[in-house]
């Protein structure tokens, strides 16, 4: 089971996304930091094993999910919350 991230990355981010994850009964919330939108998406998304292949290019589907991380980083750019992948809700927090 995935372990909850509770507090939000240090200021020293430059992006920091909220990655929630919403699969019937199990919710969990998890945070992401980086350099830029996708940077702190993928450190989110790697702390929950329901959205962790959205960025794994060596798997089979990786011309899909670079289809899903374009929409991911449009979304997280117009301050709107991405939902295109699985059971997460990806939204930008600073």
């Amino acid at each position: 089971m995935d372990a909850t991230t509770q507090t939000p990355a240090p200021a020293t981010a430059n992006a920091v996304v909220k990655l929630f994850v919403c699969h019937g009964e199990y919710r969990e919330t998890f945070y992401g930091s980086g350099s830029d939108d996708i940077a702190a998406a993928m450190d989110a998304a790697v702390k929950s094993s329901y959205s962790s292949g959205l960025f794994d290019s060596a798997d089979r589907h990786y011309e899909t999910r670079a289809t899903h991380r374009a929409a991911l980083a449009q979304a997280l750019k117009n301050g709107e919350v991405y939902r295109g992948f699985g059971w997460c809700d990806f939204s930008k927090v600073a």
